[in-house]
């Protein structure tokens, strides 16, 4: 083998080393209070930058599920005499989102092409109804703060189906655009909520146990953090189970039990056996995870979210038993990217020019 083969060969092997070592991430723990810190870090450094671009993709699920079903010893849907369910969802790709931040007010770019559905099913074994319906939207959505204006605009289809008639689907195009002072809309919002009232307010003093207890037992209950380090890199991740809400109860109920006078060991296992029984009855945590990747100059540069849990609420009547259940899926991806100082950002050409939303709803 020739001198210069050797020192190839050579090469070669070390740099697949190299880029084998820069490959691997390096596994860690945070705790709550280191990943407190980082994140007070990561506040006061992004706090600093003139503005932010995201491209998002995110999805939300949400089925709904209404059933009444026989008395028996157990719950079968399969049996329901009557059984509605509502499956709602919006998907969206390829988002883009641009803030800067402005010396008086931001501006803010927020694009959007969606996906939006509504599919509804009715079933009645005793009526002998059954019907199946879908509501769907696709299109374009658009929002836009400039200059203490606000704009938006909305393009794309609804298609409305019916699939319990031989009916042809409707299908409806469109085309919307406005605008509306931003002190306006504070003003419509701060008008709506004022008239909301609370019917009751809690007194959080007089309450029999200490909330800044319990808040910082279910803090010390839930699992610390993993880091991820690689090259300028940090990638958290942060992950709770149906596991560790079940610990956080066997914290807490120590705590609640005492207020209330419960002393016994064996009342106090009975206690902790009755609220998981009923927890997992009621909630179930499919999955919560959240990853966040900080630069070592303590800049987010993407953020991952996926949420997948069920609530199952049971009412005894008098001779069948209402079910309803809610299946909850939200995922989220998103990339960031600080914006320089002399950004600009592209709004629609044309927008200032856009009608007043009161002036289109007053021709109507």
């Amino acid at each position: 083998m020739t001198k210069l083969k050797k020192i190839f060969l050579s090469s070669i092997a070390i740099l697949s080393l190299v880029a084998c070592v820069e490959t691997k991430e390096k596994e860690s723990i945070y705790t709550k209070e280191e990943l407190a810190h980082i994140l007070q870090l990561v506040e006061t450094e992004m706090a600093k930058e003139t503005g932010f671009a995201l491209d998002v993709d995110f999805g939300i699920n949400l089925e709904i599920t209404d059933a009444y079903v026989p008395m028996s010893e157990t719950i079968d849907l399969e049996t329901a005499t009557e059984l509605s369910t509502n499956k709602f969802s919006i998907n969206a790709e390829s988002s883009k989102i641009e803030y800067l931040i402005g010396e008086t007010t931001p501006s803010v770019l927020e694009e959007y092409d969606v996906t939006m559905q509504l599919q509804s099913t009715f079933k009645n074994s005793e009526l002998e109804i059954e019907k199946e319906e879908s509501n769907k939207f696709d299109g374009f959505i658009g929002a836009y703060l400039k200059d203490d204006m606000a704009y938006a605009q909305l393009n794309g289809k609804f298609t409305k189906e019916d699939f319990s008639s031989d009916e042809n689907p409707i299908i409806n195009s469109f085309s919307e655009h406005g605008k509306m002072p931003l002190e306006q809309i504070l003003e419509k919002l701060e008008s709506y909520f004022g008239e909301i009232s609370v019917p009751y307010a809690i007194d959080y003093n007089n309450l029999p146990i200490d909330i800044t207890t319990l808040l910082e037992t279910v803090i010390a209950a839930l699992p610390n953090a993993k880091v991820y380090t690689k090259g300028n890199q940090s990638r958290i991740v942060y992950t709770i189970t149906m596991e560790d809400i079940l610990k956080v109860i066997d914290d807490l109920a120590p705590i609640i039990a005492t207020q209330f006078g419960i002393t016994s060991l064996d009342n106090l296992a009975f206690l902790i056996d009755t609220i998981k029984a009923s927890v997992e009855t009621v909630f179930k945590l499919n999955e919560f995870n959240l990853e966040v990747t900080i630069l070592d100059d303590n800049l987010i540069t993407d953020v991952k979210t996926d949420i997948d849990f069920i609530v199952n609420l049971v009412s005894l009547l008098d001779t069948e038993v209402e079910v309803e259940s809610y299946k909850f899926q939200y995922n989220l991806d998103a990339n960031l990217d600080t914006l320089k100082d002399n950004h600009v950002i592209n709004f629609p050409e044309g927008m200032e020019d856009w009608p007043l939303f009161e002036d289109k709803e007053n021709n109507y």
